[in-house]
């Protein structure tokens, strides 16, 4: 699993006791130096410290690094670059590995009849790319779930499609 964004490690930590015991490992980005404190502290409690790498860095320069192969990524990070870190991550995601990403439908600009302030035409513009490249047919299976500010669930369909 590969999880990129804010969730402060949590996320880590509810996945791992789904890992297979032999093989599963979690690796979590995290740019914020306070959040990434945090995400150290609460993984080195736990029980599963031996099987999440816990990554400092911008994720949009991290993942160019990152080697091997990942069933499972989920994005929680800055909203706007989640089509970048997608397109980053993509050439070592599994067949049939899944891409969750939360937030999607951000505050209902992104499928709602809502304008979004200035502030926000950005962010919505780029979710709204993110979506149509998740929706591709071709390339995935994608739900939508509208609850909150919604989560996209996008499972590959690998690379020869």
């Amino acid at each position: 699993m590969l999880e990129v964004g804010t969730a402060i490690g949590y996320s880590a930590l509810l996945m791992a006791p789904l890992l297979d015991e032999e093989e599963g490992h979690i690796t979590s980005i995290e740019l914020d130096d306070v959040r990434h404190e945090m995400a150290k502290y609460y993984i080195n409690q736990s029980d599963y410290a031996d099987t999440i790498t816990l990554l400092k860095g911008d994720a949009s320069q991290v993942l160019t690094e990152l080697t091997g192969e990942y069933d499972l990524v989920f994005l929680d990070g800055p909203k706007g670059q989640y089509l970048k870190q997608l397109e980053l991550i993509l050439p070592h995601v599994k067949e049939g590995g899944v891409i969750l990403a939360d937030n999607v439908l951000f505050r209902g600009y992104v499928r709602g009849d809502k304008e979004p302030p200035k502030r926000f035409k950005t962010i919505v513009k780029r979710l709204k790319e993110y979506l149509t490249y998740v929706e591709n047919k071709e390339l995935f299976n994608t739900t939508i779930y509208p609850m909150g500010d919604g989560m996209s669930v996008s499972v590959w369909k690998g690379h020869n499609k």
